[in-house]
């Protein structure tokens, strides 16, 4: 099995299926079920992620850390304002297709809000609010 394949890919093994005495062989035909993953989410050769920050995180703009699906663990930083609508975009760090390319990582980002403030907390989230 390659890296890449999918639960649409069939491989196709000519003369190998119905090997009984007497009988006519015919095609062995391999189908893949592909397994969900905790973390990531596969959308063709891309690969989609939920990122959890707090909401001071969000509000600051600060480094963020992804473990790849292979293991690697990559640093990006995100120096804008985060809202439940960003999506970081990291080129290559999908999956790989039979051309030898990857696709692309797109990281989603689920902010956590805090159900109570203290003094200090509201006024972390004010001042940050106003140097963006």
């Amino acid at each position: 099995m390659k890296p890449g394949f999918s639960d649409k890919t069939e491989l196709i093994f000519k003369g190998y299926g119905h090997q009984a005495e007497g009988c006519k062989t015919s095609n062995l035909v391999v189908t893949f079920e592909q397994e969900s993953h905790c973390v990531f989410k596969r959308a063709g050769d891309n690969l989609v992620m939920k990122y959890k920050v707090s909401l001071t995180q969000a509000i600051k703009g600060m480094p963020i850390y992804v473990k790849t699906l292979d293991g690697r663990n990559i640093t990006l930083m995100v120096d804008e304002l985060i809202s439940p609508k960003t999506c970081k975009e990291v080129e290559g760090e999908g999956m790989p297709n039979n051309q030898g390319c990857k696709g692309n990582l797109y990281i989603k980002f689920d902010i956590e809000f805090p159900v109570q403030f203290s003094t200090e907390a509201r006024a972390s989230i004010v001042n940050a609010l106003k140097a963006n």
